[in-house]
């Protein structure tokens, strides 16, 4: 019976979700950390293209990868010229003094909140 709860126990040890920016620097320990049928969520490759990223370890936790694009410089100008042009304004729910940083992060994890919450620097 220890064994076995031991065990279960053991395969839920780890994350269910990685937001992966660090790219082929940082894979593998996304991976790693990953519980069992978690997922890795490729957005960037901040530490660099190169690294282990072998997808072995990630068969073994049954786990999955999702790329996320996000665009080059020339969607994202495109997309300031928009929010210029069109005079967007983002909705601004709460601003914190960089000194109540903690606060704003119990504020945004209540999620009673609308729009950004803004920690001022």
């Amino acid at each position: 019976m220890i064994a076995s709860l031991r065990g279960r126990l053991l395969e839920r040890a780890g994350t269910n979700c990685v937001i992966e920016v660090g790219g082929g620097g940082t894979f593998a320990r996304s991976v790693q950390s990953l519980a069992r049928g978690g997922k890795v969520c490729l957005i960037g490759f901040v530490a660099g293209r190169d690294g282990d990223t072998s997808p072995f370890p990630l068969m073994y936790k049954a786990g999955s990868l999702h790329g996320i694009f996000v665009g080059d410089r020339e969607m994202f100008e495109e997309m300031n010229r928009a929010i210029a042009v069109n005079q967007l304004k983002p909705v601004i729910d709460r601003v914190f003094p960089f000194e109540e940083a903690k606060q704003a992060f119990a504020h945004h994890a209540s999620g009673q909140f609308i729009g950004k919450v803004v920690i001022q620097m």
